[in-house]
């Protein structure tokens, strides 16, 4: 995958990732990122130019869409309310109306005996 710049990206852990410079000079690292991490702090990474790094949980993929339709009761899900904000471990109950909703409080569909559910704007298949 060619890594460019203005385009979105996640790490390998879900946290967003914004590339400022693809031409470091360097001779294996190429790119120069900025990660989101908790309370609004970004903290810089290099990664090589096909967006890989010798940390093992720090690998820039595009960010994209998945069919949630098509995602089953109970599986691990990252989500988060707005487009800088936190994510969230949690286990998908369903989707409706473009909203995600997830079981409360790391509960599953076996563990949850109420019909409580969270809604969520974004969120990502761990």
């Amino acid at each position: 995958m060619k890594i460019e710049l203005n385009k979105e990206y996640l790490t390998r852990d879900g946290s967003r990732a914004r590339v400022i410079c693809v031409d470091m000079k360097h001779k294996t690292n190429k790119i120069v990122a900025l990660i989101f991490r908790k309370y609004g702090e970004e903290i810089v990474l290099t990664y090589e130019i096909d967006g890989t790094t010798t940390y093992p949980d720090l690998k820039l993929v595009s960010e994209y869409s998945p069919s949630w339709d098509d995602v089953a009761v109970d599986t691990p899900v990252l989500v988060w309310g707005d487009e800088d904000g936190i994510r969230h471990r949690r286990y998908f109950s369903h989707y409706r109306r473009g909203i995600i909703y997830t079981f409360l409080d790391g509960k599953t569909s076996w563990s949850n005996t109420k019909t409580d559910r969270q809604s969520w704007k974004y969120g990502d298949i761990k």
